[in-house]
């Protein structure tokens, strides 16, 4: 892979939010060269590095009553050694589509032979978890989480690092 070097990062405590850097290439070919002086702002990253990092890193795909075809395309596009987290708040009635989503995961984590982790936001078995966890401020009056995407972030953070995840990433389904 071929990307930019590293800009300006902003701290928040103990977390950091790099800049956004620019993709050059997926495929950077397999000859290690050395970078040239006029590429300095250019890094070529090597094959066992990006496994590593993969290895360590959480997809996180949020997902609402999305087309199932975009679903298993986000899914697939995830590299195999990351760990999949679906966090999906679509209906349970009339059509049960959180259902149809987790038998799609499943068929597709079978198929991939992966594994992936999948939780609707309005389960309360998670609602009593993240009170335990002492999050209460993401339930609603009803003791369930509320109904927003960034409940569903924090909702993946933890469940990264309950797998042990040193990094995630988040995908929107649509």
């Amino acid at each position: 892979m071929r990307i930019e070097t590293q800009g300006y990062t902003e701290h928040f405590g103990s977390v950091r939010l790099n800049e956004v850097q620019k993709v050059l290439e997926l495929d950077s070919g397999r000859a290690a060269k050395p970078h040239s002086p006029q590429n300095i702002a250019v890094l070529k990253i090597e094959e066992e590095v990006i496994k590593d990092y993969e290895e360590k890193l959480a997809i996180a795909i949020l997902i609402k009553d999305e087309k199932l075809k975009l679903f298993e395309g986000v899914i697939s596009g995830v590299p195999h050694d990351c760990v999949v987290i679906v966090v999906s708040n679509s209906r349970r009635k009339q059509v049960d589509r959180f259902s149809i989503e987790k038998d799609t995961l499943a068929q597709y984590c079978h198929f991939t032979r992966r594994s992936a982790f999948i939780v609707h936001q309005k389960d309360p078995v998670l609602a009593k978890a993240v009170a335990d966890s002492g999050y209460t401020e993401l339930l609603g009056e009803d003791g369930l989480l509320r109904d927003g995407k960034s409940e569903g972030m924090i909702v993946a953070l933890l469940l990264a690092m309950l797998l042990q995840r040193s990094y995630i990433g988040f995908i929107d389904a649509d």
